[in-house]
Formats: C-alpha cells, structure tokens, sequence
C-alpha cells in the first residue's frame, strides 16, 4: 500500500489489473477516518463494491472486462468499550462516596 495512485500501473495486463484492484481496494478498506487523524475523509455508510474479472484479452490491448456485484458483502462494525479496573473501581468509589454524602446530608436535615 506503499505506492501512490500517480504510480498505479495501466490495465495492460491481468496481473496489472489484479494488482491496480488490490491497491484500490486495500486504500479504501484500509482507511478508517475515525482512527486515523489526519485522514480528511467522511465515514462510508454505504458503499458498492465492484469485482472486475477480464474475460478475454486480445493482442491489440483490448480486453473484455465483467463488472459483476456480489449482494452477499456485509460489512460487521463492533463497538467494544474497555476500562482498566482501576478506573472502573474509582468510578465505583466516587459514586458510593456521592450516595453516602448525600445520605448524610438528608440524615443531618432531618436531625436538625
């Protein structure tokens, strides 16, 4: 994923064309815009993904090309929340200690 589009190779080829489609689509699955901070791209919330195979390939660089669209693509996003425990214990700590506080304080009203 090294190279830049500027370097992509002409279709010439079936290995330039796999190889052109695999850079292609390693940019785009590779690039997550909420994880990286310097990507300036919005996040996909759709997006169709085409599979180009070359059917033929004559000798005057002509080639028959099949764009084909596989409806079975889902794409899983999983959300996963992680906190050390002692984090999760401070966070347990400060809410006894807001409950207690507050318990003593309804306490001494009541006494007073």
């Amino acid at each position: 994923m090294g190279e830049s589009f500027d370097e992509l190779p002409f279709c010439v080829t079936p290995e330039t064309a796999k190889l052109t489609n695999k850079m292609y689509l390693e940019t785009q699955l590779m690039t997550d815009p909420l994880k990286d901070k310097n990507c300036s791209c919005t996040a996909r919330c759709e997006e169709t993904i085409y599979l180009p195979s070359i059917i033929d390939q004559y000798s005057d660089r002509k080639s028959d090309i099949k764009y084909s669209i596989d409806s079975n693509i889902r794409e899983v996003i999983e959300e996963e929340i992680t906190i050390s425990i002692i984090k999760l214990l401070c966070q347990i700590g400060s809410i006894v200690s807001i409950l207690t506080g507050l318990s003593m304080y309804t306490l001494v009203q009541y006494i007073i």
